[in-house]
């Protein structure tokens, strides 16, 4: 349903409306950004220490701030994709001069085509592989034992923190690559949501048109 001007209350409430939620966008993506610079210098900053020590944990600290800040950014994307959703389907429909979240997300559904796109996991990606990276060097450099004759010393402790440290990352990484391929059926979950309300709400005015006639 597309306003007319002469809903001038209507357009000006939903203008507002459109005014808060990209202001609520922006604040989730400095939110994020944040997060994701703090993650990235105290990364390289453990990354540093552990080169010059050897230790093979030190290399693991990183991951302390590194898993919450991936699910900052799970949450961060679940929050915009529903905002962003409303805007699309609610407030642009019946004030089409407002299309930027229509048009950006024509333009964001392409991009991901790209094969450069889906191997970066977008932004969060600045977290994602920084997470396997502390993986991967703490493995180099932990404290393997090897007998005289060259085989490994199967130290079975030592394997044990490596093996359920090696399934949290695995699972972790697996359910972020899962949740960040389901998009585009998260979109079409919010466009049937949003698309519903605004047909009961137009259902609803309508029938108190009728009433008040």
């Amino acid at each position: 349903m597309v306003l007319k001007l002469a809903d001038k209350d209507k357009v000006t409430a939903l203008i507002e409306e459109y005014k808060q939620l990209k202001s609520e966008i922006m604040d989730w993506s400095k939110i994020r950004n944040q997060f994701i610079t703090i993650t990235l210098t105290a990364s390289a900053a453990l990354f540093s220490y552990g080169f010059s020590t050897n230790n093979a944990y030190i290399f693991l600290a990183p991951l302390l701030i590194q898993i919450p800040c991936l699910f900052i950014c799970l949450a961060e994307r679940s929050s915009i994709l529903t905002i962003s959703g409303y805007i699309q389907h609610v407030i642009e429909r019946q004030i089409p001069t407002l299309n930027w979240e229509t048009l950006i997300t024509e333009d964001y559904i392409k991009m991901k085509k790209n094969p450069i796109q889906k191997l970066t996991f977008g932004i969060s990606g600045f977290v994602l592989y920084p997470i396997l990276l502390s993986f991967l060097l703490s493995a180099i450099y932990w404290p393997w034992r090897v007998e005289s004759n060259g085989n490994l010393e199967w130290n079975v402790r030592e394997i044990v923190i490596f093996v359920v440290l090696l399934l949290i990352v695995l699972i972790i990484v697996v359910y972020f690559i899962r949740e960040y391929r389901r998009e585009s059926q998260l979109r079409e979950e919010i466009k049937k949501k949003w698309s519903s309300k605004i047909g009961e709400d137009t259902k609803v005015t309508t029938e108190e048109k009728e009433s008040t006639n």
